[in-house]
């Protein structure tokens, strides 16, 4: 019986150990890759990574590499990390988070810079490149799907009002042109007929002029 007890609870110990070992598993995803290096030239390789999530970069090469160097751009071709000429003597760690809305194939590209003098020329060299991409940190800082469509609600709420006022001041540009634009042609208007009438009023008072000289040098038979 006692026997039994043992059993079961060893059992159980190890299911308890196998659900922690799978649950830290699910929580931490670890890429290791052995690749082969060659003088002055990049050895690049993807991975696929969640925005906002701390990534560890562990660099082994072996005792014939001197100097490295370490790139990692994001899904867009631009730069998030760059180390330059560091000593490759012992594994180098390296700590950098993904962008907070970038996700996708972040590009990872590694240069050995500099062998030592024992390294023989044109034999293969190994290094080992392992990637620690800590999840869980995304899903603890993550809010809730009904957070996140109240958020996205309140972001559209905001986009249609901005959209309605847009709308409204141009109606209201609009407006004011077309009355700017009336007013200008009424304006034209009455400016070309006050010149008629003026013109007219000149050439009737003119005529009228004339008449009357005409008939004052009649009268004294100037005429």
């Amino acid at each position: 019986m006692f026997q039994r007890i043992q059993s079961s609870s060893v059992q159980a110990t190890s299911c308890i150990g196998l659900m922690i070992t799978i649950l830290f598993m699910m929580h931490h995803t670890t890429l290791a890759i052995q690749t082969e290096l060659h003088s002055g030239k990049s050895v690049c390789f993807t991975e696929d990574l969640p925005a906002n999530t701390p990534v560890t970069i562990t660099y082994s090469p072996p005792p014939t590499v001197a100097l490295s160097t370490l790139v990692v751009r994001d899904p867009f071709g631009s730069v998030l990390l760059e180390e330059r000429d560091f000593t490759s003597h012992q594994p180098h760690k390296t700590y950098f988070t993904t962008k907070g809305d970038v996700s996708g194939q972040y590009e990872l590209c590694i240069l050995p810079t500099q062998f030592t003098k024992d390294h023989v020329y044109k034999q293969p060299v190994f290094a080992q490149i392992t990637i620690d991409a800590d999840r869980y940190h995304l899903e603890k800082d993550q809010p809730t799907t009904r957070d996140q469509v109240e958020k996205l609600d309140g972001l559209l709420q905001d986009v249609r009002n901005k959209i309605d006022r847009i709308s409204m001041e141009q109606y209201y540009f609009k407006e004011r042109e077309e009355r700017f634009r009336h007013t200008t042609d009424s304006t034209h208007e009455r400016c070309w007929w006050l010149g008629v009438c003026k013109f007219s009023l000149l050439v009737g008072v003119t005529f009228w002029q004339m008449t009357n000289l005409r008939s004052f040098f009649k009268k004294k038979k100037l005429i």
